[in-house]
């Protein structure tokens, strides 16, 4: 049997740990640059907001309205989430996080009596110790446990479903589930379905594995098999490696000036850096991403790379490459309102292939990689940027994402935490 476990309106519920004055009222959450709706509670869908709406389309709604509107708090959420999965390693062995919001759980050697009473004990642990709300599906597969994750939405326990010991609930859940909710048919496959008479799930697992095959491909046999409950798509506790690596930004405002661009591609290379360490790979293909405005006023892209001599998650080293890279491609004409890196051909930082033209010897190169652990070490004990390379000018960050609505990083801050007062002895 498989567990998904799915955290309610995610974005939202964060914003609502900390501010209990939140709860029941209405609250939407905007994407970067304060851009579009990302997230809305159900009081907001209620009054009609569409998901992706850009936020100046919907400004008379929030006044009138009284909407409480929160600008992506990623640290916040991502904090959030690792203390949910943390929850949930209490309770299986093997656990793919599968988003931020969601995880399977592998509980075919769990020592579980009760099903029903497990899946309720483990939604009000996470509520209890976490604040979050979360939906709870039991399977035997993991698109029958999604479905049964979305029906738990609307009840106040965890759902199971499993046609072998209650095919009454098992059908009646499959015939409730639209075609658009069932995981693997996407939008343009659920347009087809619905042109021929299918309208619900149960529709679907009664056509033959043959039509299905003829209409959708192996995808489409492989979501008619989980359906009629058999296990097709296996735990992924271990995600293969990545193969690439992209770190970019959209700027608050358009860039003009080179000192400001290479501060800000600089912190991109920097971030690329801490993620190729954390994951333990390097990177052999490196190179930056710009997207500007010519003086005409048409939009561009452009990709400039570098081939390193030796694989590398340096973060001077990469910052440096970054940095001639820019050099090579700015121009002060053009009005930039992207950038980015991007490292392709990963390897595991444990491969290790010597250059006889490298400019590094192995022992400086040893030195460094004792330098970028120690680095590594305090930001991640004293914040972000405790200590960053020179040419990443934290002073000068004008160039980030308009947040004007963030909360505090009620978990990732000391300076921020919440503070309790006018408690007696």
């Amino acid at each position: 049997m498989f567990a998904l476990v799915d955290c309610n309106n995610f974005f939202v519920s964060c914003e609502r740990l900390f501010r209990p004055d939140l709860t029941n009222q209405p609250v939407l959450v905007l994407s970067n640059n304060d851009g579009c709706v990302v997230a809305r509670s159900q009081e907001v869908r209620e009054l009609g907001v569409p998901m992706g709406v850009p936020y100046f389309q919907i400004k008379d709604v929030v006044r009138r309205n009284n909407i409480q509107c929160f600008s992506s708090n990623f640290a916040l959420y991502s904090d959030i989430s690792q203390r949910i999965i943390s929850i949930l390693g209490q309770y299986a062995a093997d656990i793919e996080v599968y988003s931020i919001d969601e995880a399977f759980m592998d509980l075919a050697n769990m020592p579980i009596e009760n099903l029903q009473s497990w899946g309720d004990d483990l939604t009000r642990r996470v509520q209890r110790d976490i604040g979050m709300p979360v939906s709870v599906g039991i399977a035997p597969n993991k698109t029958l446990a999604k479905l049964a994750s979305h029906y738990a939405k609307k009840q106040s326990k965890s759902c199971i479903i499993d046609p072998s010991s209650n095919h009454a609930n098992y059908t009646k859940i499959l015939e409730d589930t639209d075609v658009d909710d069932i995981w693997g048919v996407g939008r343009s496959n659920s347009a087809r379905l619905k042109s021929v008479g299918i309208k619900n799930a149960l529709q679907l697992s009664g056509v033959s594995e043959s039509w299905a095959h003829q209409v959708f491909g192996v995808n489409g046999v492989r979501v008619y098999s989980e359906l009629n409950g058999k296990q097709v798509y296996s735990l992924e506790a271990h995600k293969p490696p990545q193969k690439s690596l992209m770190v970019s930004r959209s700027f608050g405002h358009t860039i003009n000036n080179l000192y400001e661009l290479e501060t800000a591609v600089v912190n991109f290379a920097s971030r690329a850096g801490y993620k190729l360490r954390r994951s333990n790979q390097q990177v052999s293909d490196f190179g930056i991403y710009l997207r500007f405005k010519t003086p005409d006023g048409e939009t561009h892209n452009q990709m400039l790379s570098a081939k390193l001599s030796v694989a590398s998650n340096d973060t001077p080293e990469l910052a440096g490459e970054s940095l001639r890279l820019l050099r090579e491609a700015f121009s002060p004409d053009y009005g930039y309102k992207k950038a980015g890196v991007f490292a392709n051909n990963l390897t595991s930082a444990n491969l290790c292939q010597v250059n006889l033209l490298d400019k590094l010897s192995p022992k400086i190169r040893q030195k460094r990689t004792k330098l970028m652990e120690a680095m590594d070490n305090i930001n991640q004990k004293y914040g972000n940027d405790t200590i960053h390379v020179g040419a990443m000018d934290t002073t000068k960050n004008s160039w980030h994402s308009q947040k004007k609505r963030i909360s505090p990083a009620y978990t990732t801050d000391w300076l921020q935490l919440p503070k309790v007062s006018g408690l007696k002895d």
